[in-house]
């Protein structure tokens, strides 16, 4: 299950480089291109058999992928709702069909 960069890039296009989460959108310019603060990051973790499908990854800011991480932020893919500090939230969704 390597990881792919090209999907990760394309992931985030489609969000606008926006956290689907709170909507942070942060812009910046290193020396050679425009970059975007944000994370790619799976619904499903890979180590409980998420993979780089298009279904299975979102595009979240530093903090929300925190949340994520530490179980504040859960996702239940199967009835397609996301619930952050156990208060159901709609979340931005240009690729997800959610």
């Amino acid at each position: 299950r390597k990881e792919s960069k090209a999907q990760k890039e394309r992931i985030a296009a489609l969000e606008d480089h926006t956290c689907q989460v709170c909507g942070f959108y942060q812009e910046y310019r290193n020396s050679f291109k425009k970059c975007w603060i944000i994370n790619v990051d799976h619904i499903i973790d890979k180590a409980k058999g998420g993979g780089e499908t298009l279904d299975n990854l979102w595009v979240l800011c530093p903090n929300c992928h925190a949340k994520k991480t530490y179980g504040v932020i859960k996702i239940d893919k199967q009835q397609k709702k996301v619930v952050d500090n156990r208060k159901e939230i709609q979340i931005r969704d240009n690729h997800l069909n959610w």
